[in-house]
């Protein structure tokens, strides 16, 4: 599970996805990270991504997700349609 949430500090969270999106990462080596090898957590494993925060932050981890995933932006939404990209944006 991948909880995101809007934080005032920097780097912004759509950065660490973009940045950790693609890090290697194994089952042998345990949980980790729960931002290491978001791809390897989203589309091998099973992951669930949760956003909350603003929607400009929402929007904004969407778009990176579909940066990171194989298939891009049609595989983020058919992970919301799957129910396994959940997010609670608001202003």
């Amino acid at each position: 599970m991948l909880l995101v949430t809007e934080v005032r500090t920097k780097p912004s969270s759509q950065d660490e996805i973009k940045k950790q999106g693609e890090s290697a990462w194994s089952p042998a080596q345990g949980a980790g990270n729960c931002n290491e090898g978001v791809k390897a957590w989203v589309q091998n494993m099973g992951g669930y991504v949760f956003i909350c925060g603003s929607t400009a932050m929402g929007n904004g981890v969407l778009a990176a997700l579909g940066e990171v995933l194989e298939g891009g932006p049609a595989a983020v939404e058919a992970l919301k349609s799957e129910g396994r990209i959940v997010a609670e944006m608001w202003g």
